[in-house]
């Protein structure tokens, strides 16, 4: 039987290959980074987790607002209306900025508050080191905010080579500064910081890209940043992007909220069982970074063709995801759970944990199908603006399929890792079956935003 490729599977690996490049990268330098850390010992590495969860949920509050950013700008492009993506960035800019200031001064004054509220049951080292961690990740808030705005608008518009910049720039710098300040550098006279060096480091990390990307695009002569500065607000694209902002910000807000509720579940497990959840679930990013590619790039090209009403081009786009999709994860599980012993010792040389880690690699291995094929078929969804369907169904299999069911079955089995395997795949499974046949329906083509 010969095999035939849909014909926009080219254009979608030429969209997609830069995102792969920074998505790629950004895993990488997120497992140096998470290692680094981790040879600090098991709490650091489980405070240093909770914190991050805690702050990408935060930020949900403004990439929520990219998001109705990219699909707007790829809506304008293929309409022909190129000339108003400056404008869009403005709007964006200026609402991601207010939301970050407001939350980093909230994280600041009240981060104990915040930390008791979400892991008070944790063991008292690892509380000690979110005190020390948790401010700096609030500090860097308005870094992501102006990198994530101006990434998805050039986005919408089929360029990831800005995004890329930021990511490459990013991942360089934390790999530079985290060991140099956790550690020290005695060539330059500098000391150890440990934990405070790391939190420094998470600072002047995030500091570069949003350098990096202002002189890439004056550089590049993008017509993205407003020719003066104003403080006046766009009523029509603000409507726009709020029309699509607030059911895609507030279903990452509560499904990332899911994440850091999990973990208050996790902390009953002990923090053995949470270090190796952590190891785990940060290689789950290599595993999951092509669907999160696909699913960019198909979230791209769907705008545009229904930007220019050409449903045909959309249809074959979701030829090309699924063709994507099944050739890379027909190999990808079998490959980390193979080799799932050799990835986890890259973390730590803790038995215990370990053991631990093991285990969650081979768990997330094993869902990686359903995964890819869930990312991948909401990238469609979300490219034709059928944010809130996607909304609503990852609340449903998240907080019910995953949390409920973890919560559930811990209480009654006692068993961390049976509870654990039988919420991810519900998870998964029900978002992959309702994401496929909303996918499939085809009533998303006709969808006005």
């Amino acid at each position: 039987m010969k095999l035939t490729v849909p014909y926009k599977t080219k254009e979608m690996i030429q969209i997609g290959m830069p995102c792969f490049i920074e998505q790629a990268l950004s895993v990488i330098a997120g497992i140096i980074a998470t290692a680094i850390v981790a040879n600090l010992g098991k709490n650091e590495l489980t405070a240093v987790s909770m914190c991050n969860t805690l702050v990408v949920w935060l930020n949900c509050t403004f990439t929520g607002i990219s998001v109705g950013s990219t699909i707007l700008v790829g809506r304008m492009w293929g309409a022909g209306e190129k000339d108003r993506v400056r404008d869009v960035f403005d709007q964006t800019l200026k609402l991601n900025l207010f939301i970050s200031v407001i939350i980093m001064c909230i994280g600041l004054v009240f981060r104990t508050q915040i930390i008791h509220l979400f892991y008070g049951g944790a063991e008292q080292d690892v509380l000690k080191a979110m005190y020390v961690y948790l401010p700096f990740c609030m500090i860097r808030m308005p870094c992501p905010a102006f990198t994530t705005a101006m990434g998805s608008v050039q986005r919408g518009a089929g360029d990831n080579i800005t995004s890329l910049v930021g990511s490459v720039s990013l991942n360089v710098a934390n790999i530079i500064f985290s060991p140099i300040l956790i550690y020290g550098f005695a060539p330059l006279g500098i000391p150890a910081f440990g934990l405070y060096g790391a939190g420094v480091a998470h600072v002047l990390s995030w500091c570069v890209p949003v350098i990096c990307q202002i002189i890439y695009g004056i550089a590049a002569k993008k017509a993205i940043f407003p020719k003066k500065f104003s403080l006046r607000i766009d009523k029509e694209i603000i409507t726009r992007l709020v029309r699509v902002a607030i059911p895609s910000g507030l279903d990452m807000f509560l499904f990332q909220g899911g994440f850091v509720i999990l973990q208050t579940v996790l902390v009953s497990f002990g923090t053995i069982f949470q270090a190796g959840y952590q190891i785990g679930a940060n290689l789950n990013g290599i595993i999951t970074t092509p669907s999160t590619v696909i699913a960019i790039a198909s979230t791209t090209m769907i705008a545009q063709s229904l930007g220019a009403n050409d449903h045909e081009g959309a249809l074959e786009t979701v030829k090309a995801n699924k063709f994507c999709i099944y050739t890379i994860f027909s190999v990808i599980g079998i490959l980390f759970f193979l080799f799932a012993p050799l990835l986890a010792r890259i973390y730590t040389d803790d038995s215990e944990v370990l053991k631990e880690a093991i285990f969650f690699v081979r768990v997330f291995a094993v869902e990686s199908v359903l995964v890819g094929y869930m990312q991948a078929m909401a990238g469609i969804l979300k490219g034709a603006g059928d944010v809130r369907y996607i909304a609503v169904t990852n609340l449903i299999a998240l907080w019910i399929g995953r949390l409920f069911v973890v919560w559930l079955l811990a209480r009654i089995t006692g068993n961390g890792h049976m509870a654990m395997i039988v919420g991810l795949t519900l998870d998964f499974g029900t978002r992959a079956v309702m994401f496929g046949r909303k996918v499939k329906k085809g009533n998303w083509l006709y969808l006005k935003v």
